[in-house]
């Protein structure tokens, strides 16, 4: 990361600090012209104790030995500084090949949270997305949208170097004001939509299972709602995942193995428990679908790590 300030650059006298000789000098900035006597219990006599110096240039200091002087990081007319990453990525791309009961030939579908590789600045170029993702603030969508977008952030963490955080609030704020609200206010919906390899008719198996990134992650009932279909209106199946599992290193676990047609989804908000009080993460990272046969896996289990 690139310092905000650089040191100054420090007179020879000053022995690396800004050291001036001003105690023995209050008297410099106070003469007749700016009301003001020294020394005496009161120098300053007006209402605020305010003696504004407008008598041209004082001779406090020796600035040739004891004055500092900026010390510039980039000069001006540099280009803009290329963006440093703060934290490690992995770009390999999870296929689900070493979940056993893949089905041959077909391909796992992923729904990353940015549809377009090229928009992710700090992350890796490799990836792709087969399907839709989209997050909204607001509750109803779209209403209070201003503050849930101050606490929308992104990270150059998670699946293929990029992720989006929030915090958890409580379904209802006891402190909410007048124009009423509460903590709907601060509602983030994220939703994963796969484009799913079946005819249309008959429903095919998936094993759904959730990328939990290294940082931004820390809520330990983050609650996974998945709809069958297009027709769903309200939620087929709920599955709660400790995000905070991760134990500081990406991970990804499953959230179930369920029978999905064309418009499924899983969805994902940050109003949780009645304790939450908007001071821990939770993450919107990638979903993987997987096509299987047999036997799967269940909610919560940790197949990949």
């Amino acid at each position: 990361m690139y310092r905000a300030y650089q040191a100054s650059n420090f007179g020879s006298g000053s022995s690396d600090q800004l050291s001036i000789p001003l105690k023995d000098q209050l008297g410099e900035f106070c003469d007749a012209t700016n009301g003001c006597t020294y020394p005496s219990s009161d120098p300053c006599k007006a209402w605020d104790s305010s003696c504004w110096w407008h008598n041209g240039n004082a001779t406090w200091a020796s600035c040739a030995t004891e004055c500092a002087t900026e010390s510039l990081a980039f000069t001006l007319g540099s280009g803009e500084p290329g963006i440093q990453r703060v934290y490690d990525r992995d770009c390999s791309i999870f296929d689900g090949s070493l979940d056993p009961y893949k089905m041959s030939g077909w391909p796992t579908i992923m729904v990353d949270d940015l549809d377009n590789p090229a928009n992710n600045a700090l992350g890796c170029s490799g990836g792709t997305s087969t399907g839709k993702f989209t997050i909204r603030g607001g509750s109803p969508s779209g209403g209070w949208e201003e503050h849930p977008q101050v606490d929308l952030h992104q990270l150059g963490a998670g699946y293929q170097g990029h992720m989006w955080f929030s915090h958890v609030y409580a379904p209802n704020d006891p402190n909410a004001d007048a124009s009423g609200g509460g903590n709907s206010k601060h509602e983030i919906l994220g939703t994963w939509t796969p484009d799913l390899n079946d005819d249309g008719v008959n429903a095919e198996n998936y094993d759904i299972v959730v990328h939990l990134p290294s940082h931004g992650a820390g809520y330990g009932s983050a609650d996974y709602f998945v709809f069958d279909s297009y027709q769903s209106q309200s939620a087929d199946h709920e599955c709660v995942i400790n995000q905070d599992s991760s134990d500081g290193s990406d991970s990804w676990v499953s959230l179930g193995h369920y029978s999905l047609h064309p418009g499924a989804r899983v969805m994902l908000k940050n109003i949780g428990m009645g304790d939450a009080d908007g001071t821990v993460d939770i993450a919107y990272d990638a979903i993987a679908f997987i096509p299987e046969s047999g036997s799967t896996h269940g909610c919560q289990d940790n197949p990949f790590n």
